[in-house]
């Protein structure tokens, strides 16, 4: 798809994307520690990630604190780590002094169906943000460890972690199946979302694109219908650095399934 519109985009990292669906059943069912391009900018203080999450049962009906997504700076666990579970959301700074931010709040999503997952990394002004299917579900206060001023954030877990312990007993979603599609991750807001709705706001339904190249006038992505592939009219939306967007879509003219403009 080739969306010609005038445009800005803060940084350089290239947007990780993956398009294969990964299922898993019982035991370990998350990706662990997806790699970011060492070559390009670190990713300091801001991360953008967005997949899609199916969970064949509700991921709250066992007792564990089990996790959607973790995000930190240094690996033994010494720095900044940002923990979202079916139960809570944590930011925790374990060094140089050990800090703790919680904000309570369940999952929200829809069991057996496809549900769209975002967050949002600003640590720079201290907010860590969550989505499901196009509602906020967090709005967090979470600032990155001085410790590790030099070390990027990155994702250290993705999906929904099945394990867990309850006074050393094994617990686990063992009759659980999870699905992961469609995960994006950037360090930044800016990116290129398709919807059926002709408005931002009504838009709850909606795909993220994988860029091509992003110029000043010029945007070229990959055409990717998802959850909107019956759908008969579609519209593009182009969210900036700071997360601001076009209120109304722009209406795009498709020649065949992945050719727009």
């Amino acid at each position: 798809m080739i969306f010609e519109k005038t445009a800005t985009r803060s940084g350089v990292l290239e947007p990780v994307y993956s398009g294969l669906p990964s299922d898993a059943f019982g035991g370990s069912t998350f990706l662990g520690k997806p790699h970011y391009n060492s070559g390009a900018a670190p990713l300091f203080n801001k991360l953008y990630i967005s997949w899609w999450y199916k969970p064949s049962m509700s991921p709250a009906v066992e007792e564990a604190s089990n996790k959607f997504l973790r995000v930190w700076d240094d690996g033994n666990g010494k720095g900044t780590r940002i923990s979202w579970t079916q139960m809570h959301m944590d930011c925790s700074l374990y060094s140089p002094t050990e800090v703790h931010q919680v904000q309570w709040k369940g999952w929200g999503g829809v069991v057996g169906e496809w549900n769209r997952q975002e967050a949002y990394a600003g640590l720079n002004v201290g907010q860590f943000r969550t989505w499901i299917n196009g509602d906020m579900t967090h709005d967090f206060a979470c600032e990155k460890s001085p410790a590790f001023p030099e070390k990027p954030l990155f994702v250290g877990v993705l999906g929904f972690d099945h394990g867990g312990y309850d006074d050393g007993r094994p617990k686990g979603y063992r009759n659980m199946k999870t699905r992961l599609d469609d995960i994006y991750i950037a360090n930044s807001l800016a990116r290129i979302e398709i919807s059926d709705s002709p408005t931002w706001l009504a838009a709850k339904k909606r795909e993220v694109l994988p860029i091509k190249t992003w110029a000043p006038n010029k945007i070229e992505a990959t055409m990717l219908k998802g959850v909107l592939g019956s759908a008969t009219s579609l519209y593009a939306y182009v969210v900036g650095a700071d997360g601001q967007v076009n209120d109304v879509g722009i209406k795009l003219v498709c020649h065949g399934s992945r050719t727009c403009r």
